[in-house]
């Protein structure tokens, strides 16, 4: 039954595509989302029983907050470390180009 949905799906995107007359690679670029969603809803007995095994310890409100609060805290961290690399950049290339600006004043 997915499979003729997602088949379905996929040969309306190609006629549209047809009748727009729109590039080559438009196929391309819609066959892959198109199969890896009907291999995800292929799959998705494995996806709930890994639901569970991932989750099946919350249970109480307090073991959700805690997870939503990890969770938070988590993506602090990540977002933290790359705006510290960014930040690292860009005071590097302000450095940089400080010092190259000094120089050329200095040579005038």
């Amino acid at each position: 039954m997915g499979v003729a949905v997602f088949s379905s799906f996929l040969a309306g995107l190609y006629a549209s595509f047809l009748v727009s007359k729109s590039p080559i690679t438009y196929y391309a670029y819609a066959f892959f989302p198109v199969i890896f969603w009907e291999e995800v809803y292929a799959h998705r007995g494995s996806l709930a029983r890994g639901r569970k095994a991932l989750f099946g310890h919350v249970k109480s409100t307090g073991t959700v907050v805690a997870l939503f609060l990890h969770t938070i805290l988590y993506i602090a961290t990540i977002q933290s470390l790359v705006s510290g690399l960014n930040w690292f950049s860009a005071c590097h290339v302000c450095l940089t180009e400080g010092r190259r600006w000094a120089t050329s004043i200095g040579r005038s």
